[in-house]
């Protein structure tokens, strides 16, 4: 654009440059709108995951006090049922309910990509928790 000029022709942009400039625009939206659904798929399915763990480790509680014995959930099984998450590095391999419902407790890390959500199980009660 060249604004030194006198014609009034000389004012503007031509419709090269408006071309180019649109092009530019349309590539950028296209990589942003292409990334973000991938993102949010990941989020919903470590989301997801995590709500049936927890579900998954409150039925192992209540069948425990149910039935008064000890119930044990393997972690593993887990992994193979959810392949796109995976277990952080010191994360248990299993949890244990006793006959009270009491646990040894802790935390269970779930990594999707850069996203991670943990399934708090605590101590004494058993209280099963999703948290960031």
């Amino acid at each position: 654009m060249s604004a030194t000029g006198s014609n009034p022709r000389d004012a503007g942009f031509t419709l090269a440059e408006m071309l180019v400039a649109l092009a530019i625009a349309a590539l950028l939206a296209a990589s942003v709108v292409s990334f973000w659904p991938r993102q949010q798929a990941g989020a919903v399915a470590l989301h997801a995951a995590a709500q049936t763990l927890a579900a998954d480790l409150r039925l192992a509680r209540g069948l425990a006090l149910a039935e008064n014995r000890r119930v044990v959930v393997e972690l593993g099984d887990f992994t193979t049922r959810h392949p796109a998450i995976r277990l952080a590095d010191a994360a248990p391999t299993r949890v244990v309910f006793h006959a009270d419902g009491t646990t040894a407790g802790g935390v269970i890390p779930l990594v999707a990509g850069n996203r991670q959500l943990r399934v708090q199980v605590a101590r004494l009660s058993g209280r099963v928790d999703v948290t960031e």
